[in-house]
């Protein structure tokens, strides 16, 4: 199981101070692009021990292979903290770190390197911060906090965490049942009389997020009549689909060729001309080999957001955005793509079609973003490459 996603948020946040304490941007950001790399393996998890032992380790990695740990550094005005110093900053033991960081080249690939620029100005170590007193007294709070706050936990959301970091399939499952009837026991509203508007009533959220992951987890275990089924679930129990549920159900419909009810759907759903429905129904309709409304689709897509080919074709790395965006921007674009691109590089020829669409489309329009078509197709055949090996 993937690492939980609260869990995530605390890594991430305390690793950006550590860097903004020891560090600079640029060393977070390349530690950000490893954690990004990680996430995309979705048996890895981060959750288990003590969170600052992954954090040394992140920090390590990006250290070893930027050379951090060279006490020449100076001669060429670059940063230089020993491992020890590291450790130490992290409050972890140097072998945790070591061993944390070992854990974590073993699920990267053989060749990556994540290197930060090193280099510093005069100005950049006026009043050297470092790992002071004070800012590890920061960084103490930051981990009070995010102690308090997993201390408050209600249950439905221990017994999620549970299954993230289950053994198997089989025991995720069963947490993720219980994490559902406790959640059904704290709605006070008569249950029969709210079916429809769950969402409207605060109390029944939880159950219908938990229903969410049940249903997510049945598909990741490939067991996608409960899947779909669990989805349509959630879309009776929720009418107007707060949590967009629509989408990866039109998704899963499409990838098994359930033909006759995602055209159901999206008579549904006909008034929907989001950016996340009329990609995703380009590519339904590519599968089902209707051009027209597939070309219809992907038009009115990039009407709505342009920048999403330039994810889905590999142009351009992807950061892992939260669900919160602006229609239209950068971030929705990535968010489209971390939810959808396996669907896209599933189909065979969809993204190559989509390369011919999208720059039919900016010519038309008298665009450009940087990108030509030729780097577009190099990009397109080496990520298949990558899904092959």
């Amino acid at each position: 199981m993937a690492t939980d996603k609260v869990r995530l948020k605390e890594i991430t946040d305390t690793t950006r101070i550590h860097c903004e304490i020891a560090f600079n941007d640029k060393y977070y950001k390349t530690v950000k692009a490893l954690m990004n790399k990680l996430k995309k393996n979705k048996e890895f998890s981060m959750d288990s021990g003590k969170v600052e032992g992954w954090i040394a380790g992140l920090l390590y990695i990006v250290g070893e292979d930027s050379e951090l740990f060279n006490p020449n550094n100076w001669i060429k005005e670059k940063r230089y903290i020993s491992k020890t110093d590291l450790a130490s900053g992290v409050n972890v033991s140097p072998t945790t770190m070591r061993n944390r960081a070992a854990e974590i080249r073993e699920v990267l690939p053989e060749d990556s390197r994540f290197i930060a620029d090193l280099t510093y100005k005069d100005e950049d170590i006026d009043g050297e911060k470092y790992y002071t007193p004070e800012t590890l007294e920061n960084m103490a709070n930051m981990i009070s906090y995010w102690s308090d706050k997993v201390k408050r936990k209600p249950e439905y959301e221990i017994y999620l965490l549970k299954a993230r970091r289950a053994n198997n399939y089989e025991e995720a499952l069963e947490y993720i049942d219980k994490a559902l009837i406790n959640a059904k026991e704290k709605i006070e509203a008569d249950f029969d009389s709210i079916k429809g508007q769950l969402w409207s009533v605060e109390e029944a959220r939880p159950y219908m997020m938990v229903k969410d992951e049940l249903a997510y987890v049945y598909a990741l275990g490939e067991r996608f009549e409960d899947a779909i089924k669990t989805y349509n679930e959630i879309l009776k129990l929720d009418e107007e689909d707060n949590l967009g549920v629509r989408y990866k159900l039109f998704m899963l419909l499409m990838q098994n060729r359930k033909f006759e009810e995602g055209d159901q759907l999206i008579e549904k759903y006909k008034y929907d001309e989001s950016t996340f429905m009329e990609y995703t129904k380009a590519l339904y309709y590519f599968v089902k080999k209707d051009e027209e409304k597939a070309r219809e689709c992907i038009h009115k897509g990039l009407d709505e957001n342009k920048y999403v080919p330039v994810y889905l074709l590999g142009m351009k790395e992807a950061d892992t955005v939260g669900d919160e965006y602006v229609c239209g921007s950068v971030e929705e674009a990535m968010y489209y793509f971390q939810e959808n691109a396996e669907y896209w590089l599933n189909e065979e020829g969809s993204l190559y079609w989509l390369i011919e669409e999208y720059f039919n489309y900016l010519e038309e329009n008298d665009m450009k973003l940087g990108h030509s078509k030729d780097e577009a197709k190099k990009a397109v055949e080496y990520a298949l490459r990558m899904m092959e090996e």
